[in-house]
């Protein structure tokens, strides 16, 4: 079972910088690195499953 700090933020706050913004805030890409080593995973299948995870707690 994984869970996930409710407090935790997902989305990145705005920087006010000139260019792109980030998606995800650094805690959550640390926190999918993290399963990727844990778990032994390929980054694309990492990517999958925390996508599969975002649905479910929308």
């Amino acid at each position: 079972m994984i869970w996930f700090a409710p407090e935790m933020s997902w989305e990145a706050t705005p920087t006010g910088r000139r260019g792109r913004q980030q998606t995800y805030s650094n805690a959550a890409i640390q926190t999918c690195l993290s399963m990727k080593v844990l778990f032994g995973m390929a980054l694309r299948q990492t990517t999958g499953f925390v996508e599969s995870l975002c649905v479910w707690s929308a």
